[in-house]
């Protein structure tokens, strides 16, 4: 089951490996961009301004430059983006410290242009001698510039206190940088220049997009690239539409003008294989998504068809497996359960069904909530055997184990509850052990009760058997070497040495049917306890009374001495534990089992507290019962006395 169950949730659980496939990808090229944007920035610091290298300042010859401060704030930005990546308490502080660096500069710069004052920042580490190239002062960077890396910083400032709310301004400099790029593709003098009196040098425009764009690549699974990243129709039509949006209008539009620039037609001609130009290119881009989206919907038919065939078969198999297993979701509520489960708490499906584990079962212990929880976070927990006290009493047994499901890349989405109820084993293994710690005292109850009887015995015959032999073995020799005696007086003593071997038979009697009652072989089980009850009284002074002349020539020998055996030692419990005045016995035929009864007016005991001797004669006698394939009951208060129930059955044939 550990092997097969698991599997079968794995592969019914819709995943979204390619949503997490690519969300790794675009947060690979998110560091390879601030990369690329940062070593940008050092090369123009180092190599251009440091050492005075125009090709570096400037790529184009003649054209605007990246400024001291631009190359800063792109290195700082690219840092900032670069530690985003392993977030900790100290790279959050630093990415602060980088990215209030970065929103000061361009703050204070945008004052200067608005305010005409001069704050002495442009030229404050590396002065700029070069010449003037659309700028308001030397060293100044862009209108343009500074507004990209405003909006730039303060989403990095923005990103954790706001997710969905930092990804406009990043787009929003993402638009400024491409447009200036879209000016020096399509050769417009000073473009930027016309709106924000600076110029936005090229390779800055290429940096800060970059930047842009690795800042958006960065948090795939939030905002705008929420939607790209998915593996919805929506993130499917906007990958396949997205590129060409943004290149074939422009690579359209160039060519168009590179025409006209070369006299090979006119502008409206050229507006004309423009427009017809887009409309073809889209036209195709909307049926290959159109087919694209047709396929894709296809597939997810056939995926919802075999989901559908294998959460049915799930459904069949937690509902029939032959054991106990629950399924439940990460709010710990019942998904569905095996009718071994229901059976095994007393639920039935209906009352399970979409409700929560801790409602069903409000006396969990605390430990076990524990357990659960580190189920949810993806581990796999279990136990041999755990003791479950209820709210309503009782204890309840569970071998359980914990398994998560529906695990991909992370957190699982729920657990699966394996369990079995050995309540019942434990009790037997509880009785085992108890029954065997009986048998134990039992074995040494009846080594002492074996050397107790030979010392009786031994006494009885010497004190008293072995006495009156002696005593008639004298009178035996006195008899024969006397003279001869009168006839008279010869009858009156044999007749009382008659009399006195007849008590020495009578003694050897009794004892020997203290060993073996061979009256039961003789006359039956009922003659056997009459007269036994009959001795006990005279013996013991107590009044036994026997009720049961019935016919018992069908029970077996054995049977009949077990039950000879148990009114035995239940008469002597009843007198010398018991302290009973009066024991009533009966014998009763039942169809199929003869029964018999011992009830006395004793102190009575509570049964399974007895630990005494009397308990291990309890003991004693069931053992006996159960040799004869039999039951014995005993019941008994303390000061209303006990009464002891005894059935053989009869197994000997009828003549």
């Amino acid at each position: 089951m550990d092997g097969a169950f698991p599997g079968v949730i794995h592969s019914a659980v819709k995943t979204s490996g390619g949503t997490l496939r690519r969300c790794r990808q675009l947060r690979a090229a998110s560091r390879v961009l601030a990369v690329i944007a940062g070593i940008l920035g050092l090369l123009v610091l180092v190599g251009g301004w440091i050492f005075d290298s125009a090709a570096m300042r400037s790529i184009i010859p003649g054209a605007v430059s990246m400024k001291v401060n631009t190359a800063i704030g792109l290195m700082l930005t690219a840092a900032a983006i670069l530690l985003d990546a392993s977030p900790n308490r100290a790279t959050r502080q630093l990415i602060r410290i980088c990215s209030g660096v970065v929103v000061a500069l361009a703050a204070a710069t945008l004052w200067e242009d608005l305010s005409g004052r001069d704050l002495s920042i442009d030229n404050f580490l590396i002065p700029d001698r070069t010449t003037p190239v659309l700028v308001t002062a030397p060293g100044r960077m862009a209108v343009a510039t500074a507004i990209s890396f405003l909006l730039l910083g303060c989403s990095l400032l923005l990103r954790n206190r706001a997710p969905f709310w930092h990804q406009p301004p990043i787009a929003g400099a993402a638009l400024l940088c491409l447009s200036n790029l879209i000016g020096y593709i399509y050769g417009i003098d000073n473009f930027a220049g016309i709106a924000f009196y600076t110029g936005m040098a090229v390779h800055t425009s290429s940096g800060l997009l970059m930047l842009s764009i690795a800042m958006l690549c960065a948090r795939p699974q939030q905002g705008i690239m929420a939607l790209i990243s998915s593996e919805e129709i929506g993130g499917i039509l906007a990958r396949r539409l997205l590129p060409a949006a943004v290149l074939v209008p422009l690579l359209l539009g160039w060519l168009t003008w590179q025409g006209e620039l070369r006299g090979m037609h006119g502008a409206a001609f050229g507006l004309a294989v423009f427009a017809t130009a887009n409309v073809s290119v889209f036209t195709y881009l909307t049926w290959t998504a159109g087919r694209r989206l047709n396929n894709v919907d296809r597939e997810k038919e056939r995926a919802a068809a075999l989901l559908k065939t294998r959460e049915d078969l799930l459904t069949i198999f937690v509902k029939h497996v032959p054991a106990a297993v629950a399924m439940l979701d990460r709010e710990m509520r019942y998904l569905q359960v095996s009718d071994r489960w229901c059976g095994d708490y007393g639920l039935t499906q209906p009352d399970v069904a979409g409700r929560s584990h801790y409602e069903i079962f409000p006396d969990l212990p605390e430990r076990w909530k524990t357990i659960l929880r580190r189920g949810l976070s993806g581990e796999a927990v279990r136990s041999e055997e755990d003791q479950w006290d209820r709210a309503g009493g009782g204890t309840t047994w569970l071998c359980w184990e914990i398994r998560p499901w529906g695990a991909e890349g992370g957190l699982p989405e729920g657990i699966l509850i394996f369990s079995e109820d050995i309540t019942a084993r434990k009790k037997a293994e509880t009785a085992l052990r108890e029954s065997e710690q009986q048998l134990r005292e039992l074995a040494g109850s009846l080594l002492t009760a074996q050397e107790d009887e030979r010392r009786r015995l031994a006494r009885e015959l010497h004190d008293d058997i072995t006495q009156r032999l002696a005593f008639l073995s004298i009178e035996l020799g006195k008899l024969a070497g006397q003279e001869p005696i009168p006839p008279e007086e010869g009858q009156r003593r044999t007749a009382a040495l008659q009399a006195q071997t007849l008590r020495i038979s009578a003694e050897v009697r009794r004892l020997s049917h203290g060993l073996h009652p061979s009256i039961i072989e003789d006359f039956g089980l009922s003659i056997a306890l009459e007269g036994f009850c009959e001795e006990f009284s005279k013996a013991q002074g107590v009044v036994a009374r026997f009720e049961g002349l019935i016919d018992d020539s069908r029970l077996p020998t054995e049977a009949a001495t077990c039950l000879y055996r148990v009114a035995q030692e239940s008469l002597r419990n009843a007198v010398d534990h018991g302290k009973a005045t009066h024991v009533r016995v009966d014998l009763n035929a039942e169809p199929g089992s003869i029964q018999l009864r011992i009830a006395d007016n004793g102190n009575g005991f509570v049964p399974n507290e007895t630990r005494t001797r009397s308990g291990l004669g309890l003991i004693g006698m069931r053992e006996r019962i159960r040799l004869v394939h039999g039951t014995l009951s005993v019941s008994s208060q303390p000061g209303v006395g006990t009464e002891v129930t005894a059935n053989v059955p009869l197994t000997k044939a009828a003549p």
